[in-house]
């Protein structure tokens, strides 16, 4: 399997919990859009240079890795230089590309750190309420798919949205898993009179 091809990685061609394998995808996948300082003008020994060699160097760590453990510090040290390289080389074309490629540096450390701790994408406090899966469905106006949550973190993950106000949650996924969320958010969204997210087994086209 190959990561998509964008910057922001979507996770949609890996349906699973995040794993060792889809860390070394998108880390590969970086790799190969960012160019050996070698082959620039300048030197590796100028800001340019210095970053891109530490993403590389950060990445082909991730490459070689032998547990998803392995892969969380050089993920956050290929994450920083590639931030870092969109600064010192603003309006620069390489740093354009790491601007570009600042969404899959973070979607990195994310999947890196998740994969170490176990669990579903959405990850957040404590341990995954159990294996069943579903995904939400945010209209604020526009359509924003969340990647696939336990229950418990699905929860959470509904609660950072103002929904009731202009923002609409719909949950996505089995009706015993939609409905072990809205049980999560009942007693809280009852005391403060905000609809619970509707349930469907497919995502709707719109909000009507």
């Amino acid at each position: 399997m190959t990561p998509n091809e964008t910057p922001t990685f979507d996770a949609a061609g890996w349906p699973g919990d995040p794993g060792l394998e889809e860390t070394k995808a998108l880390a590969a996948y970086i790799s190969a859009e960012i160019p050996d300082a070698s082959g620039l003008p300048e030197s590796r020994e100028t800001p340019t240079g210095r970053e891109m060699t530490a993403a590389r160097s950060a990445l082909l760590d991730i490459a070689q890795a032998a547990t998803a453990a392995d892969t969380v510090k050089p993920a956050q040290e290929a994450a920083e230089a590639i931030e870092a390289l969109s600064y010192v080389a603003y309006h620069q074309r390489i740093g354009d590309l790491a601007n570009r490629l600042r969404p899959a540096g973070y979607r990195l450390l994310r999947t890196a750190r998740q994969a170490a701790a176990g669990g579903c994408r959405l990850g957040g406090e404590g341990k995954c309420s159990g294996p069943e899966r579903v995904r939400l469905f945010v209209y604020n106006p526009w359509v924003i798919e969340g990647d696939p949550g336990c229950p418990r973190h699905a929860a959470e993950e509904a609660r950072s949205w103002d929904h009731g106000g202009s923002v609409e949650v719909v949950l996505v996924g089995e009706e015993e898993t939609c409905r072990k969320v809205r049980r999560e958010l009942a007693e809280e969204y009852g005391r403060q009179g905000i609809p619970l997210p509707r349930w469907g087994r497919t995502a709707p086209k719109s909000r009507s």
